[in-house]
């Protein structure tokens, strides 16, 4: 039922005159759909205790208002856990409750959304009667109705039914991002037994339906590691070179104002030296790699193509982080994208630049709905690093099927940020289990700009400083991909304070920009160590516990007590000296630790000291200005190594 008029009737005005707006940024966005509880921390409410009177939803500025049940309003509970139970228009609402004759609008946006269907698994891979079917998908709720519709054969002439199919146990949603799975039986189809069936999921507000193919799925496909399972053309088909300039300067800053700032660093950076002598095709690739629990998963990236070539450079581009999986190269052209499409212009190199596991098109790919749930590999090195290996090998065999003239003869790798971190930890990879890259060319030179190396020692202690951070999110989202892969069975509050474990701990998945975490993390001039129990800050601090056991294992520099990798081809550490988010001090560890090892190939760090205004006034990092001059002196390295003119 509509609220609007009961609540506001003719002295509508007056109510919303006595309106308290409590925020209007940083909402906790929820989806929902019938039936839905959704947990509401009465710290974001602004309250100490359960409100007494009514909650609603709100629809949009002076729109109208909808009943919301509090469920659970226990005395001692530091939440309330609401249920929308009406029919209410799909759409974006507030969470507002009244108090006294005023009505206060909260941080909480519940956003409501019509059931979507992506993935269909039946048993055996048959359509028949009693099988069971397990439909995920997104904003199912919790008593979705579920139909089959088929093609019946009943005297020998074919009908079309929809028939209803009865639940087996209960449907589930995830209230955060809206991630849901209903398992069914297939009612009796009158002996038929259909190639193809379209499965639908129903709800009071809307229907989701997805097609399933038996003949298609019991083919299957291989996802043995590194296999091209499909492709399709980027969102940007064809670059042609005169273009690669401005494509640049857009990936970087999307405001006109800034790309004129932009360009002026630009031309006192190496990009200003490039020529462009190829347009380019782009391609989102789509192959198979292993999580880090070996699981086969499918992945994506994009693969840049140049014209007017044959013997022709292969290069393996790293991206930084990324908190979203829009962000990610086959969703987003990118300031990293920018970079890499400048290799490829100036001197033909063929690049292939990986999505990290669960980001970018797979994580959103039909048949591919448990990449949802995933969490980035954020900064793990040998899942990373095998990652971008596989993307490799299905770019080759994708280069093999449709360039044929392409013969590729040198390998280059390179990354920014995380990136480097991944391109050091993908070196370590290929020269160390050289037999399983056989069909790659062999690798020339690795280029890494202002990694994180040194994960358990400078990061760490990065981590734990009496200082603020300038990037708020990096700790919790470096602990909580840490979490998700090396001790899963723990949550959020076993190392984060309240309220930050049942926040920003349950917003890195993917789904919230950086933006949105930041308003949840403590204010901007408190140190991150703060979202931390004070026994996990002793504990790491003693090199000790899960957190620093993790961090130790994907170390870089020295401390996983891997000694048995020593780089072979030349690496260079390029390093921005005054970098404010990765330190310089972590090029340091890793150049000091690899020639410990008493290495034969050339190893250089290259410190980088061209800023000559201070960026953080503009709300910008050294560590992003940085990456201008950083992976143009890079690009300057290759093309001199590619024998560029």
């Amino acid at each position: 039922m509509k609220y609007r008029k009961r609540i506001l009737g003719a002295s509508g005005l007056l109510v919303a005159m006595m309106f308290f707006w409590a925020s209007d940024a940083g909402a906790f966005s929820f989806q929902a759909s019938e039936n839905l509880e959704f947990k509401v921390p009465l710290k974001s409410l602004g309250l100490t205790e359960m409100p007494a009177a009514p909650a609603f939803l709100l629809q949009g500025l002076g729109g109208d208002f909808y009943p919301v049940t509090v469920r659970e309003a226990a005395a001692g509970k530091d939440y309330i856990v609401c249920e929308v139970t009406e029919k209410v228009p799909l759409d974006s609402y507030a969470l507002v409750y009244q108090t006294g004759r005023a009505m206060v609008e909260t941080a909480e946006t519940v956003c409501v959304l019509a059931p979507a269907v992506e993935r269909v698994t039946v048993q055996g891979a048959q359509i028949r009667q009693g099988n069971s079917v397990t439909l995920s998908g997104m904003n199912f709720g919790n008593a979705p109705g579920v139909r089959i519709q088929c093609n019946l054969f009943d005297d020998g002439v074919t009908k079309t039914a929809s028939v209803p199919c009865s639940l087996l146990g209960e449907a589930s949603m995830d209230s955060t991002t809206g991630l849901s799975e209903v398992t069914v039986q297939i009612p009796s189809l009158g002996g038929a037994l259909p190639q193809n069936a379209v499965f639908m999921v129903s709800n009071k507000f809307g229907t989701g339906s997805a097609l399933y193919d038996a003949a298609k799925e019991r083919a299957g496909l291989s996802q043995a590691r590194g296999t091209l399972d499909s492709w399709r053309p980027h969102s940007t088909e064809f670059l042609k070179q005169d273009n690669v300039w401005e494509y640049l300067v857009r990936g970087i800053a999307s405001e006109w104002l800034k790309q004129q700032a932009v360009k002026i660093f630009l031309l006192f950076s190496d990009f200003s030296k490039q020529e462009y002598h190829h347009d380019l095709y782009m391609w989102d690739i789509f192959y198979w790699t292993q999580d880090a629990f070996g699981q086969p998963v499918l992945a994506s990236g994009v693969l840049l193509v140049p014209t007017k070539t044959t013997q022709t450079p292969f290069l393996s581009f790293q991206h930084g982080t990324m908190l979203t999986k829009n962000e990610a190269p086959t969703r987003a052209d990118g300031a990293e994208l920018g970079f890499a499409v400048t290799f490829a212009a100036a001197d033909g190199f063929a690049v292939a630049m990986m999505d990290h596991q669960g980001m970018g098109e797979a994580a959103f790919d039909p048949t591919n709905v448990a990449k949802r749930r995933q969490i980035q590999p954020y900064c793990q090195g040998h899942t990373l690093a095998i990652g971008a290996a596989d993307m490799m090998i299905a770019s080759n065999v994708f280069l093999q099927k449709f360039y044929t003239q392409i013969k590729l003869s040198k390998l280059f790798i390179t990354g920014y940020s995380e990136g480097a971190y991944a391109t050091l930890a993908l070196q370590r990879e290929l020269e160390t289990n050289a037999k399983d890259y056989q069909q790659l060319p062999s690798l020339v030179a690795s280029g890494c700009g202002d990694g994180p190396y040194s994960l358990a020692k400078v990061m760490l202690e990065k981590l734990l400083a009496d200082q603020p951070y300038p990037v708020q999110y990096f700790a919790p989202l470096s602990l909580v991909a840490m979490n998700k892969t090396y001790f899963p069975n723990s949550s959020t509050s076993t190392y984060m304070k309240f309220p930050y474990d049942v926040t920003v701990g349950e917003m890195i998945n993917g789904y919230f920009k950086s933006d949105d975490v930041s308003r949840f993390m403590p204010d901007s001039e408190i140190p991150p160590k703060q979202i931390l129990l004070p026994q996990v800050i002793a504990q790491i601090r003693e090199g000790k516990g899960p957190i620093y056991q993790a961090f130790a294992t994907n170390d870089l520099a020295g401390l996983n007590g891997d000694k048995t990798w020593k780089p072979k081809a030349q690496l260079r550490l390029y390093h921005g000296v005054n970098d404010d988010c990765v330190p310089f001090q972590n090029s340091r560890e890793a150049y000091d630790y690899y020639h410990g090892l008493d290495i034969k190939a050339p190893i250089t760090v290259n410190p980088n000291d061209q800023i000559w205004i201070d960026p953080t006034p503009f709300g910008i990092t050294y560590h992003q200005v940085y990456a201008l001059f950083v992976v143009g002196n890079i690009w300057n390295w290759f093309h001199g190594l590619v024998g560029g003119k």
